[in-house]
């Protein structure tokens, strides 16, 4: 039987689906009812593999659950999609022709399938996430203060003590997310173990990385952003770009060569986390 590539263009309301090569072209709704419909209709042809965008989270409800039904999905950011569509030469773009060039992106490239994240590990993301957003706003309004007047500070003041005690609930539902799971709390123990590594660099570890031990010390260096990368054309220098968001939000720029020591020394104890994630 002919391998068959599956490309989903995600909206709010809608999934586009293509199928290649058959051609096959079809819209569902992005609710549990398309997805339900969707599932059944691809367990009848059992692709090869499945290619979405990153929309925003968007895709995340369609991707969980093709997952869980033991399908091979992958999530790409939409550059490297447009750049391919460019690249062979189609410029228009649809929700239709996107969900073609997915297709056609899965069976020419065939993407690695990255570990998609769970309904609990993708709450603890977000609660990550919401605890950076208003560590920032705290920061952003103590930066605002300095030289307003008194009844400026004053209101100032009052927000600033209202965002604390929000953080401090939010850092209290973030702990109590990782007692709910073992395996989680085995790796924020070994994590916090390294020199240099806090709670919060282990949490944010823990809810962006969720390949640390499962993949190779080389892979997940080229992940984060810590292997140098060659560019030999036309000087020959070599370094490492695209370091995710979860180290350039967490951790600051004086603390980096600190962070990239310690991140180091977890991947020296890389065996050890494939360990616990196997024996849990």
């Amino acid at each position: 039987m002919e391998k068959q590539w599956v490309g989903i263009d995600v909206c709010q309301k809608y999934l586009d689906i293509y199928i290649r090569p058959s051609g096959k072209l079809f819209q569902l709704t992005n609710n549990e009812f398309g997805i339900a419909e969707l599932i059944q209709t691809l367990k009848e042809i059992k692709p090869e593999l499945i290619v979405l965008e990153a929309t925003g989270g968007m895709e995340l409800n369609a991707a969980i659950e093709l997952t869980q039904a033991e399908f091979a999905v992958a999530i790409i950011n939409p550059r490297q999609v447009r750049d391919f569509a460019k690249a062979t030469g189609q410029l228009a773009k649809t929700d239709a022709i996107d969900a073609k060039i997915l297709a056609h992106f899965a069976d020419a490239i065939r993407p690695q399938v990255r570990e998609i994240k769970d309904n609990s590990s993708s709450q603890l993301q977000d609660l990550v996430q919401h605890r950076r957003q208003i560590s920032n706003m705290i920061t952003a309004e103590k930066n605002r203060r300095r030289g307003k007047t008194n009844s400026v500070q004053s209101s100032i003041d009052e927000h600033i003590e209202w965002l604390e005690q929000q953080l401090k609930e939010i850092e209290s539902q973030i702990k109590s997310e990782i007692a709910k799971c073992e395996r989680w709390k085995q790796k924020k123990k070994l994590l916090t173990s390294v020199p240099g590594v806090g709670e919060i660099v282990a949490i944010t570890l823990i809810s962006s990385l969720p390949e640390l031990g499962k993949i190779s010390h080389k892979s997940i260096s080229y992940l984060v952003g810590l292997a140098p990368l060659n560019r030999d054309s036309p000087k020959g220098y070599r370094f490492a770009y695209g370091v995710p968001s979860l180290v350039g939000n967490n951790v600051s720029p004086s603390s980096i060569p600190a962070f990239s020591h310690a991140l180091i020394c977890l991947l020296i104890l890389g065996k050890v986390l494939i360990f616990l994630t196997n024996s849990t």
